[in-house]
C-alpha cells in the first residue's frame, strides 16, 4: 500500500473502530466517549505537531546520538550492533521486527486504552493522564536534545524499516515527523505504560502475561530495527511510568461524565 495512504487510512479505521465502540455502549455513556475521542484526537495531533516543529538540526542530532551510544559504551550496555547483526540473516525475523515497531505502537495503545474505557472506567483517566504527562515532557526533550537514532548516528547500525518496508516512512505526513526525536523513546514507555494496564486492572493470568512480554517485545523491536538506543527506551519508561504516578497521586484524574463505578476485572 503506497505510504501516502497509510494515514488517512488509520484515521478512517480509528473512525470505523470508535463508532463500533460508541454503538455498544448503552445510549447515555455514547456522548461522553465521544467527547473523550475527540479531546483524544486533538491530544494526538497537537503531540505529533509540536514534535514535528520542534525538530532539531544534524549536526547537534548526530552529536547527541553519539554521547549516546558513549554513554552505553561507558556503562557497558552497547549491545545494539550485535543483536542487530543476529536477525539480519533471518528475513523472517527483520520482517517481525518490522510489523512489531509499526504496528505494536498505537494499534495496541488504542486497544488498550478501549479495553481500560470499557471494563475499568475508573481507572482509564490515570493511564491517559500519564500519556499525556509523559508525552508533555517528551516534546520538550526533542526540542532540547535532538538526538539522532542508531541507524543514524552509528555506522554499523541499518535502519530495517527503511529497507524492508519503505512506506513506513512516508506513514506520517512529513509536518507530523521528527527524524531526530530518538530519545525518549515512547515506543517503550507507553509499552510499558500499557503492560502495567493489563497486569493491574486484569485477573487473566494470559492477559497479565501479555502485559509482561509485550514491552520486553517492544524493547527488542525498537533496538533491531535501528531505532532506538537502549537508554532511549530507559528514559521513555522512567518518564512513562512517572506520569502514572503522578496522575494517580499528586494529579487527581479528570473526572466527568464518564466516570462510572469500576467493574469487575476483564
Amino acid at each position: 500500500m503506497p505510504g501516502s495512504l497509510m494515514f488517512p487510512l488509520m484515521l478512517v479505521t480509528t473512525a470505523v473502530v470508535a463508532a463500533i465502540v460508541a454503538w455498544s455502549l448503552p445510549a447515555p455513556r455514547r456522548i461522553p466517549l465521544l467527547r473523550e475521542l475527540a479531546l483524544l484526537l486533538a491530544l494526538f495531533f497537537t503531540y505529533f505537531w509540536l514534535r514535528g516543529v520542534t525538530e532539531g538540526g544534524v549536526t547537534e542530532a548526530l552529536a547527541h546520538g553519539r554521547q549516546l551510544e558513549d554513554f552505553e559504551c561507558a556503562i557497558g550496555i552497547f549491545w545494539e550492533p550485535e543483536l542487530q547483526a543476529a536477525i539480519l540473516d533471518t528475513d523472517w525475523l527483520v520482517d517481525l521486527a518490522n510489523l512489531i515497531y509499526i504496528w505494536a505502537h498505537w494499534p495496541v495503545l488504542g486497544a488498550v486504552a478501549i479495553w481500560l474505557y470499557r471494563g475499568h472506567i475508573d481507572r482509564y483517566p490515570a493511564y491517559r493522564n500519564a500519556i499525556v504527562i509523559s508525552g508533555a515532557i517528551g516534546v520538550v526533550i526533542f526540542a532540547l536534545y535532538p538526538a539522532a537514532p542508531p541507524r543514524l548516528a552509528t555506522p554499523e547500525i541499518i535502519g530495517t524499516i527503511g529497507q524492508q518496508a519503505g512506506y513506513y516512512e512516508n506513514f506520517q505526513p512529513g509536518f507530523l515527523s521528527n527524524e531526530f526525536a530518538a530519545v525518549p523513546s515512547l515506543h517503550v514507555g507507553w509499552s510499558v505504560l500499557m503492560g502495567i494496564a493489563l497486569v493491574r486492572e486484569s485477573n487473566r493470568r494470559w492477559v497479565q502475561a501479555i502485559g509482561i512480554l509485550m514491552p520486553l517485545v517492544m524493547t527488542w523491536a525498537v533496538v533491531v530495527t535501528g531505532n532506538h538506543y537502549f537508554i532511549d527506551g530507559v528514559i521513555g519508561t522512567a518518564l512513562s511510568v512517572g506520569g502514572l504516578a503522578l496522575a494517580s497521586t499528586a494529579l487527581r484524574p479528570l473526572r466527568g461524565p464518564w466516570h462510572l463505578p469500576r467493574r469487575s476485572p476483564a
